[in-house]
């Protein structure tokens, strides 16, 4: 089971673990968690557990609607589209 913001729980239907995400600057291995979503305005089309924004160092301007990733060498900023 997991455990959404809203307190909702939900089965998952898949799980997969340690999955290689490659980008031009930056590589990470996230943890993957496939729901089945209701289609409501709630669903999210991908769920990324919590370790990885912190290993990421993620830091979410929600006024700018941007996600900035951030490493020892390389800092990444990506628009956020509804």
């Amino acid at each position: 089971m997991v455990k959404m913001t809203n307190q909702r729980k939900v089965q998952p239907v898949e799980l997969i673990q340690n999955l290689k995400i490659d980008s031009t600057w930056f590589t990470f291995k996230i943890l993957v968690i496939g729901l089945k979503m209701e289609n409501t305005l709630e669903a999210y089309s991908m769920f990324l557990e919590r370790s990885w924004l912190k290993q990421t160092k993620v830091h979410h301007d929600w006024g700018n609607n941007t996600l900035t990733i951030i490493t020892d060498t390389k800092t990444m900023t990506l628009s956020i589209k509804k």
